[in-house]
């Protein structure tokens, strides 16, 4: 959510709208020890990419996805520096000063959306779109109350009529997905689809928890 104001701010500023298209990598760490709840690394550069926009959609997704009892953001845990980063351990505490970031960096982002693709950034950042060569990953995450949502998706010649269905209210973790009716695979709620070949193809993902692997006997 800090990325989207922090650029919306800078557009503002310099009128530079054309940064919302550069291709930025992303970051990597390592994941936190089991009862940790932050930690200091120097983190590395992922080889997978995605617009400056992408990014920014996709932090402001995950500020509205996780809400608390009273609707508004759940504040988390991590290094807050004022001395807050354990009032969020459980997903129990919401924060107001983080409902108006929230509010007011979307009231900026709109409008740069708007001028660019109607929802476009949202959609992009809805599906957890990136491509990392010949490879477009997905990794939806939206609001757990949404029941269903379809978009169409061009990358380079390739098509993708997508549907994403969430009957199990999770919004979050994919239990299956098929590209034109073959089951594809899937690592730690992260989608991959080849981009070889072009055409139009339908996609179908089921968010919820992965299926467990058949069980063998005998």
């Amino acid at each position: 959510m800090g990325l989207g104001y922090g650029v919306a701010q800078y557009i503002a500023v310099s009128g530079d709208a054309a940064i919302l298209d550069k291709a930025v990598p992303f970051l990597q760490g390592p994941a936190l020890r089991p009862g940790a709840h932050d930690d200091v690394f120097l983190p590395g550069l992922s080889e997978e990419s995605a617009p400056l926009v992408g990014h920014c959609a996709r932090g402001l997704d995950q500020a509205v996805a996780p809400t608390g009892a009273n609707g508004m953001p759940l504040i988390g845990t991590g290094d807050w520096t004022d001395g807050m980063n354990r009032a969020g351990k459980g997903g129990a505490g919401t924060s107001v000063w983080l409902g108006w970031l929230l509010i007011t960096t979307i009231g900026m982002m709109v409008p740069l959306a708007d001028r660019r693709d109607p929802a476009r950034a949202g959609i992009e950042g809805l599906l957890g779109l990136n491509r990392a060569g010949q490879v477009l990953t997905l990794a939806p995450c939206f609001p757990r109350h949404w029941p269903r949502l379809q978009a169409s998706v061009c990358v380079g010649d390739c098509s993708f009529d997508s549907v994403i269905d969430t009957a199990a209210a999770v919004g979050t973790g994919i239990a299956g997905v098929t590209l034109d009716g073959v089951a594809q695979v899937q690592v730690n709620g992260i989608a991959a689809l080849p981009l070889t070949g072009g055409g139009s193809h339908r996609v179908v993902l089921r968010l919820g928890p992965k299926a467990a692997p058949p069980v063998s006997f005998g």
